[in-house]
């Protein structure tokens, strides 16, 4: 049942992205969310260029919003609005300066998204806390 709510949820987010242009997209998925238990967030264009000065960098140009708050049962849906692939991983990031040391995260196995490709959804329901 799980896996054809998100399917569902997936099949509409797709169909919406031929009819709408992408700030009406972004308008309309937002509206959606705040409807139910679902949260979208941006992975925005250019958040894993290597030729950014990351001394520069925020957190928000790696996620729109760069924080949120998840609870039970509830779907989070992330959009890869970037040029390069990406996962969503549960763990200690690598930090700021994780260009410079080539220091890795440490997932700790609570989710994992798998990579998603430029353009498209991935998302997770949380059913646990």
């Amino acid at each position: 049942m799980i896996a054809f709510e998100i399917l569902f949820t997936l099949l509409i987010l797709f169909s919406f992205l031929y009819v709408y242009s992408q700030s009406e997209l972004s308008s309309f998925l937002h509206a959606q969310a705040q409807r139910s238990n679902q949260t979208i967030v941006m992975i925005p264009k250019g958040s894993a260029n290597p030729e950014v000065d990351i001394t520069n960098l925020t957190p928000k140009q790696w996620y729109d919003p760069r924080e949120i708050l998840v609870g039970v049962n509830d779907t989070i849906i992330w959009i890869n609005n970037d040029t390069e692939p990406h996962t969503v991983t549960s763990g200690t990031g690598g930090g700021l300066n994780s260009f410079l040391s080539n220091s890795k995260g440490k997932p700790d196995g609570l989710f994992d998204t798998g990579l998603f490709s430029p353009g498209s959804i991935t998302s997770i329901k949380f059913n646990q806390s």
